[in-house]
């Protein structure tokens, strides 16, 4: 069992945060509809997960999301992106646009899992880091 201390976050609720850099994670995706809404029987399910975020040093969060604002700054371009903020959405991205279509695409791929992958680390140190204070390791 937790101790209660850990409960109350104490040292979280004193520390500073606007000075930090944050990494946001969210995630809503439907699992099944059934049955006409508004009528009886009908059945909607969805896993969501609200924000979270965690405070993690400045260039962290930018070694971390620097390639993700590069890819949501691509999903924006098809419609409201001009030619200038496109090169530089794809600069951001780690994509180099010399190279074939399909190139670009495995590219844009694997930086998504690169980045997903590093958030998970933070993630995972600050897990491991939460669990030894509280159990009065450091």
């Amino acid at each position: 069992m937790m101790p209660q201390a850990w409960f109350e976050m104490a040292e979280i609720r004193r520390r500073k945060f606007s000075s930090s850099a944050w990494i946001p994670l969210r995630a809503v995706q439907p699992i099944c509809e059934l049955g006409k809404r508004g009528h009886l029987g009908f059945k909607d399910e969805f896993f969501g997960a609200g924000s979270f975020a965690v405070s993690v040093a400045p260039e962290e969060a930018r070694h971390a999301l620097t390639l993700l604002v590069g890819t949501y700054q691509l999903r924006l371009a098809d419609a409201h992106l001009p030619g200038s903020e496109l090169a530089e959405a794809m600069k951001l991205a780690g994509i180099d646009s010399s190279n074939p279509s399909l190139h670009q695409g495995q590219t844009l791929i694997a930086n998504c899992a690169a980045a997903g992958a590093v958030v998970a680390s933070l993630l995972e140190r600050l897990a491991n880091s939460t669990c030894k204070e509280s159990h009065g390791t450091k």
